[in-house]
């Protein structure tokens, strides 16, 4: 007898609970073991990973979601430690279906499709791992007294060096970005 086992892991913003349920509950999905979330834990993937047995398919929005972001820092990283979790699946005899494209790990051609796509996605890391997670440098807002004051620094004759028109600019306007506002310093295009 075969039976179908789901898979959530919670990564905010980009893969609540809420998302991941309705997909279980749209393919008649009972049996689930979440992971992260504040309502519904009830395991974690090592629980999953016990109750897989010969003919037990692992239910799972995602693929990569199999993989664990607390391993990211760890040797080989996430992509390590989804091949150990996909591993010791297919060694207890269960299979994986990834219910975003359908594709099951019993076919070789969508395995493989599957696990390649997982892989990259791991790679890329362009899913947030957490709400925390802000991506990048934010965005310098300058006031237009701040703007004036670079302006006039900027063009100001009296400074001679780099290192004196940076003094008089206001915190974390570089001199490139005065440069790319203004053109070269000393001329009359200001």
């Amino acid at each position: 007898m075969s039976f179908i086992l789901g898979y959530i892991r919670v990564i905010l913003p980009r893969y609540p609970e809420s998302g991941q349920r309705k997909a279980m509950e749209t393919n008649s999905i009972e049996r689930i073991v979440q992971e992260g979330g504040k309502r519904n834990a009830n395991g974690s993937r090592a629980d999953l990973l016990r109750m897989v047995r010969g003919n037990t398919t692992v239910a799972v929005l995602h693929t990569f979601l199999l993989a664990d972001p607390a391993n990211k820092r760890k040797r080989g990283g996430t992509r390590a430690d989804f091949w150990k979790v996909w591993d010791e699946i297919e060694e207890r005899g269960g299979r994986v279906l990834e219910l975003y494209t359908g594709l099951k790990s019993d076919n070789p051609a969508d395995r493989d499709k599957m696990t390649r796509e997982a892989v990259e996605a791991l790679a890329r890391g362009r899913h947030k791992t957490s709400a925390s997670d802000k991506r990048g440098r934010p965005k310098q807002e300058f006031t237009p007294a701040q703007v004036q004051q670079a302006h006039d620094a900027w063009h100001s004759r009296k400074l001679k060096t780099w290192a004196a028109v940076q003094a008089k600019m206001p915190k974390g306007f570089s001199l490139s970005r005065a440069y790319k506002a203004w053109g070269a310093r000393n001329t009359d295009n200001g």
